[in-house]
């Protein structure tokens, strides 16, 4: 796996020193059709969540394939809602994301 360069070691150093607490930052994005329709196509997504959490433990580059697998840990049969887990490894079987969610079923493409 390769590892960072220094000249990116030295941009994480420059940006981390030029945030400060408090500061702020502010981001608006009007999210259109095709957005929705690229994010799909790239992650094969069509799970309403309500909840995610995240966990990026080692890094992806280009030219790595990416398996994801979805566990799902519990169904709420009351509000009609599921709780998964998922972990995401590449070529080489390494882990690379690990998350947690909750949500509803909206058009499920799952591969068998």
């Amino acid at each position: 796996m390769p590892e960072a360069t220094p000249e990116f070691k030295q941009q994480l150093r420059e940006a981390f020193d030029s945030i400060h607490v408090g500061q702020t930052f502010t981001f608006r994005r009007t999210f259109t059709e095709g957005d929705v329709a690229l994010f799909c196509g790239v992650t094969g997504d069509g799970f309403l969540a309500t909840e995610m959490h995240f966990y990026y433990v080692a890094p992806v580059y280009i030219g790595d394939t990416i398996t994801c697998t979805v566990t799902f840990t519990e169904k709420d049969e009351n509000q009609r809602l599921f709780h998964a887990t998922a972990s995401s490894v590449n070529q080489d079987g390494v882990e690379v994301l690990k998350s947690q969610f909750s949500g509803f079923p909206a058009q499920v493409r799952l591969a068998r």
